[in-house]
């Protein structure tokens, strides 16, 4: 081979190394860019699927808003309040997280109490009983319900003509809000006979009402409304109120 063969062949095998070392490098480059973007996919799949579940648990964990804001409405007269009355307030506080005992102001009926006293009155005898509100309103329960952005009217239920006139009060709210809801509460057995107006025509007659009222309300119905007619009467029985969540073993 001559010299000059000689050289171009050395020449050839030389530039034939570089290329395959260029494109070896080049090859090995292009893995690595290749392995990175598939990290990178897979880091963001993660990513999508750590997003996903979280969102699925919010969508399937219930609103902390909503069970904070239940709040129910408790309306009546309450002339006097009775310990039928704050029995149901009491099973209704176990219910929901607000009770608002809401007094009717009714222009047309005579009270024994005025609203101001009633309210007083309540305040007193539920002091005891967390998350109770006492306040006063008039017009439609319904209408006072969605003012306190109330859900839930609650009711209490004596006996079987307490249902009848209760059932025709809630289909009748129900066609002015289907947004209310009234949900009923059977009274207590030792309270099934008891109301505002047999307390009233009680003490009328000089008996006394302390064993089915509080006793700063029994008080306020001798003194106030009856002392002319008759003395305070001496207690008969324990005060109830002082019972009620503490049943005998």
């Amino acid at each position: 081979m001559t010299a000059t063969a000689l050289k171009l062949c050395t020449a050839i095998q030389q530039t034939a190394a570089k290329s395959f070392s260029i494109t070896e490098s080049t090859a090995q480059t292009s893995c690595i860019l290749v392995e990175t973007k598939f990290h990178l996919a897979e880091t963001n799949i993660k990513i999508l699927i750590g997003q996903n579940e979280l969102q699925h648990r919010s969508s399937c964990q219930p609103s902390t808003s909503f069970l904070s804001t239940v709040i129910a409405i408790y309306p009546g007269s309450f002339d006097p309040i009775t310990f039928g009355h704050l029995d149901i307030i009491q099973r209704g506080a176990r219910l929901f997280d607000t009770v608002i005992v809401a007094v009717l102001r009714n222009p047309n009926k005579t009270p024994l109490f005025t609203v101001q006293e009633r309210i007083e009155q309540i305040q007193i005898a539920t002091s005891h009983i967390p998350g109770v509100q006492v306040d006063s309103f008039d017009g439609l329960a319904v209408t006072y319900a969605h003012l306190r952005q109330a859900k839930v009217l609650l009711r209490g239920l004596r006996v079987l003509s307490d249902f009848e006139k209760e059932l025709q009060m809630a289909h009748t709210n129900k066609t002015l809000s289907d947004q209310i809801e009234t949900v009923f509460l059977a009274t207590s057995n030792e309270y099934s006979f008891l109301s505002s107006s047999l307390v009233k025509e009680i003490a009328k007659f000089g008996g006394p009402v302390d064993h089915l009222v509080p006793k700063h309300v029994a008080l306020d119905i001798y003194s106030r409304c009856y002392a002319k007619t008759h003395p305070v009467a001496a207690p008969t029985v324990m005060d109830p109120i002082s019972t009620l969540d503490h049943p005998k073993a």
